[in-house]
């Protein structure tokens, strides 16, 4: 596919915190440029000096600081170290994205093989945002998800919610739009809704996303669910740096 907008298409992920993020995320560009050297990449993160210094190549990297003040809620607590490096900047990373069409990913993903075909499906699937999950015909979650807590969280919205993996998300510029349409009423009533907070003693942002699906009619893509969790094309969650 010829890119003729080098802001048409692109990739982010986030880099937060320690110094072990910051090599996962010199890893997986390098991973990413196996693969595909003419499409951008753009980090976000908290400290753009230290990633600076880490990354091996710089070659279309858009290192971008993440401002955390303006998105802070009372429900979702700064003091715990995953909201503030991990479900914060994940949350609300597409506000950043200087892409019309991004991919993005958890930043200790490795790639096996050539990946890009998953743009082919993002295109073919004629959505503004596809995400991997798995839902019935009615969208709603297998019942086993969210610590066995998600039939009980449907139930307290009144909507039916998918299970959703963020580790790889495809999206264009309308995703911030549904974020912010919903996301006021999601931090009001998370704790109401009875949505667990046993991920690094927070909140996982895949229920923020699963909610925006619910309430966007958004079905999630189960075979990018199952690609996601193999290790054929992609090892989406290797923290082992040698």
């Amino acid at each position: 596919m010829t890119i003729y907008n080098p802001l048409n298409e692109g990739y982010m992920f986030c880099c937060f915190g320690k110094d072990l993020y910051f090599k996962l995320a010199t890893r997986l560009v390098n991973s990413i440029r196996k693969f595909d050297k003419t499409r951008h990449i753009c980090i976000l993160t908290d400290d753009i000096k230290k990633l600076s210094e880490h990354l091996t190549d710089t070659t279309n990297c858009n290192l971008i600081h993440f401002h955390l003040d303006p998105f802070i809620h009372p429900n979702i607590n700064i003091n715990n170290e995953w909201h503030k490096y991990g479900f914060y900047p994940k949350i609300f990373q597409s506000f950043y994205s200087p892409f019309e069409h991004t991919m993005s990913f958890d930043c200790d993903v490795v790639f096996h093989k050539d990946f890009t075909f998953l743009w082919d499906i993002y295109y073919k699937s004629n959505m503004d945002f596809i995400i991997p999950g798995l839902s019935d015909e009615n969208n709603k979650s297998p019942s086993n998800w969210h610590w066995n807590a998600i039939d009980q969280i449907i139930n307290n919205i009144g909507i039916n919610i998918p299970q959703t993996l963020s580790s790889l998300m495809i999206y264009n510029k309308k995703l911030s739009g549904m974020i912010r349409k919903n996301i006021g009423a999601i931090f009001n009533n998370i704790e109401k809704w009875g949505c667990k907070s046993f991920f690094n003693n927070g909140y996982p942002d895949e229920i923020v996303y699963s909610i925006i699906c619910g309430a966007e009619n958004i079905k999630p893509n189960e075979e990018l669910f199952k690609l996601w969790c193999t290790l054929d094309v992609v090892d989406s969650c290797n923290k082992d740096i040698e």
